[in-house]
């Protein structure tokens, strides 16, 4: 899958042009392109109120968005036709940040990263020896995600998200779509995630982990397979399936 030569891309971006140590409050980056087998790239790092917008028209383009230690930032691609599209968003420490990917074509993907920082800490060495760090996470708060993906067939979306207050939104009309949300909720803010597929052989999964999780899935059509999974304390999930030869899921603990 493509996605992954997105993420290689977006860290060999990193490495060749370095982190800015002193960025200005406020950035704003735009790309548009028109055509097939196009790259686009926007990194922000270190500021507030960024905002990254992509729009492309064609067939199988890749965008990146990379946004680090930002606040109220906001990363928004739009490829509105064409066919096998991949397309990348990482927020990474982010607070009031928000992730949307439209997409009206077959056979894209779409991968949003919202997360927190993990790095270590405390460790170092004396007289006596060294001594191993221990990690030190600082949550995300305040996340929203959302991916539209209509009229087509084949796509792929994943949204995951840590931290505080997180939600995620992903709908898909067609066959043969995948819809995956992963929430870790580290706080006492409550998580939601809602996924909604018309058609047929549609795959909808649903990983949460947290406290006040809600989860809706709403499948309308045929041979629909739709797996609830959540754990830790006031949990609610509600499947809605219309349709034949379908299949539900939820697990509770």
């Amino acid at each position: 899958m493509r996605i992954y030569q997105l993420t290689s891309l977006a860290c060999g971006l990193t490495l060749a042009f370095g982190v800015a140590s002193s960025a200005m409050a406020e950035n704003t980056a735009t790309i548009y392109q028109n055509g097939f087998g196009n790259d686009s790239s926007i990194e922000q790092y270190d500021n507030q109120n960024a905002a990254a917008t992509v729009t492309t028209y064609g067939s199988f383009n890749d965008n990146v968005v990379v946004q680090q230690d930002t606040q109220s930032t906001t990363a928004n691609i739009l490829t509105s036709w064409g066919n096998n599209n991949d397309n990348y968003i990482n927020q990474e420490d982010v607070q009031n940040s928000s992730a949307d990917v439209f997409q009206n074509a077959d056979f894209s993907k779409v991968v949003i990263e919202q997360s927190g920082t993990t790095s270590m800490v405390g460790g170092g060495c004396g007289w006596f020896g060294c001594w191993p760090g221990y990690p030190v996470t600082v949550d995300g708060t305040n996340q929203v995600a959302a991916v539209n993906q209509l009229s087509g067939w084949g796509h792929d979306a994943y949204i995951g998200q840590t931290g505080h207050n997180v939600s995620s939104t992903i709908t898909q009309s067609g066959h043969r779509n995948k819809a995956v949300s992963v929430q870790r909720g580290t706080g006492g803010d409550p998580d939601s995630s809602i996924i909604t597929q018309s058609g047929s052989h549609n795959f909808a999964s649903v990983d949460q982990y947290g406290k006040d999780l809600t989860s809706t899935v709403s499948q309308t059509g045929s041979f629909n397979v739709a797996n609830v999974m959540q754990k830790h304390s006031g949990q609610t999930a509600t499947v809605t399936q219309v349709g034949h030869f379908n299949k539900a899921n939820v697990i509770q603990h």
